[in-house]
């Protein structure tokens, strides 16, 4: 039960929170006319009145410029107007053409690797120690399925060193890239 109240708490504490951070800002001194304050009773700076009065809000030093050309008020200084020059007007340079593209050469595609060449096997064959029916059709150009269809072989297609195979005369071509 004490969680929940906390989480309530921590919850109104967001929303308030952001409802501050949305709300609007006040209207400035520009849009309350000084006939309005001045009726409310509130007595407004010289400056300010001024300022209202004349319909729009000044900063210090645009009063005394428009008064009388830079006289400071009360003592208080004012900022000088900063002087810079113009940017320097752009010269006329010659237009060049952009730079012609120049052609990316394309790389060559690439070959697969060149197999050896397949030697002629003789049938019968003898298994030697390592191989298995791929590594036999590959090396003897002659597709696996070949083999393992004229020797009638059964999955998982285990082959012994000194087993003897019988290699097809029209058998297809070991497949490419195998």
């Amino acid at each position: 039960m004490h969680v929940r109240r906390s989480v309530w708490i921590f919850l109104i504490i967001a929303s308030l929170g952001l409802a501050a951070c949305t709300r609007s800002a006040s209207q400035s001194p520009t849009a309350v006319p000084a006939e309005a304050t001045q009726e409310a009773g509130e007595q407004l700076p010289e400056n300010m009145a001024t300022a209202v009065a004349g319909g729009g809000f000044l900063t210090q030093t645009a009063e005394a410029q428009a008064a009388g050309g830079g006289e400071q008020d009360q003592g208080e200084p004012t900022a000088a107007p900063v002087e810079t020059e113009p940017p320097p007007e752009p010269t006329a340079q010659p237009t060049q053409p952009p730079p012609k593209p120049t052609k990316t050469p394309t790389p060559e595609p690439t070959k697969p690797p060149e197999q050896p060449q397949a030697q002629k096997c003789e049938s019968p064959y003898t298994v030697s120690q390592g191989e298995w029916v791929w590594s036999i059709g590959r090396k003897c150009n002659i597709h696996p399925d070949a083999i393992i269809e004229a020797n009638k072989l059964q999955w998982p297609y285990t082959l012994y060193p000194g087993d003897k195979l019988i290699l097809p005369e029209d058998a297809p071509p070991f497949p490419p890239g195998g």
